[in-house]
């Protein structure tokens, strides 16, 4: 996909992976996830983020579930930066 977008397909032996980002969204998504809290956090990332997401997840186990889910959601946050550098920041309180 062109700009700050990705979709990206994982189909292995154990899970079946959907994945679309698109990183100058609102905050919509929609998440398909047996795993209730992989979904809830996905969900709450995407919201938070302001990052548009669409994902569906399935397979034979939780972990499986989660590890695929983690390497599409990174691969597809790399397809749409590009070779854009991600400048990291924080806050301390004393």
């Amino acid at each position: 996909m062109t700009g700050r977008r990705a979709k990206l397909e994982r189909n292995t032996r154990e899970t079946q992976i959907v994945t679309e980002l698109n990183l100058d969204g609102t905050g919509e998504f929609r998440v398909e996830c047996e795993i209730q809290f992989l979904k809830h956090m996905a969900e709450t990332m995407a919201r938070y983020a302001s990052f548009d997401l669409k994902m569906d997840a399935g397979g034979d186990n939780d972990h499986h579930i989660i590890e695929d889910v983690a390497i599409t959601l990174g691969t597809a946050m790399k397809m749409c930066l590009g070779e854009e550098s991600v400048e990291r920041v924080a806050t301390e309180f004393v």
